[in-house]
């Protein structure tokens, strides 16, 4: 008898959604897999207003998306979506099977995404990025955006992704973690590095998941947007971690 694969949360980045993550579902859904990607608050479909949204809510809405399962789930999250999935961690680790960190930031106890970005020194980080203070938002510069994060992506793609970017808010970005070893600390974690990455850098990532326990590390020739460059072997490689 074929084993049953798990449950998944795809949990996209800064100003991304839920659509970033098309191609990648469809694959693992025809493969059997049961799959959610949800929109953070404020982005993607999802019109939050801007002055509601913090980490907490944030994390409300990938526990909402777990507790749709039965079951634990994997959960998988992009770029400043590793600081989401992380923090989520604390709240509901008892409905997830495995924190998955795609070319994201993994964040310790009492660290905030906006001190720990600049810290990668080899790359542009928030100086890519436009901060509208007046709205409490910040979005990326246009002409950036095909260098640093789809380097290695069709030209549809990034025509798409130009479409549907909306601004981030920036409040849940300036909040701290809390975590402790009985949330966080107890569920198994993979990182899946991007060798092409000029967003947050493969120097950067590997300091980051070498100073966290994960189980193992997978390497991906792409840049910083895989689910769009290489959505088949992301795929892939996201449903072997489930058979694990």
């Amino acid at each position: 008898m074929q084993r049953k694969l798990p449950n998944y949360v795809l949990v996209h980045g800064f100003s991304h959604g839920a659509w970033c993550w098309d191609k990648v579902a469809t694959i693992m859904r025809s493969r059997g897999a049961q799959v959610s990607c949800p929109d953070l608050p404020g982005l993607g479909l999802d019109q939050t207003p801007i002055s509601k949204i913090t980490m907490k809510s944030y994390v409300e809405r990938v526990c909402d998306a777990l507790v749709a399962f039965q079951e634990p789930a994997i959960v998988v999250g992009h770029s400043m979506g590793g600081v989401v999935i992380t923090q989520a961690s604390e709240y509901c680790s008892g409905k997830i099977r495995k924190l998955v960190f795609l070319s994201s930031y993994i964040l310790k106890d009492g660290e905030t995404f906006m001190k720990t970005a600049p810290l990668d020194v080899e790359s542009p980080g928030l100086s890519s990025v436009i901060f509208d203070r007046e709205n409490g938002t910040a979005y990326f510069k246009a002409e950036m955006l095909k260098d640093l994060l789809y380097g290695d992506c069709s030209d549809d793609d990034i025509l798409r992704a130009r479409k549907n970017l909306v601004p981030n808010a920036v409040a849940p970005l300036e909040e701290a973690m809390h975590l402790s070893e009985n949330g966080f600390g107890r569920v198994p974690k993979v990182y899946i590095t991007t060798l092409h990455d000029k967003i947050i850098t493969p120097a950067f990532q590997k300091r980051m998941y070498s100073n966290t326990r994960c189980e193992e590390v997978i390497a991906i020739e792409s840049s910083h947007s895989p689910f769009f460059s290489k959505p088949a072997e992301l795929a892939e490689i996201l449903l072997s971690i489930g058979k694990n």
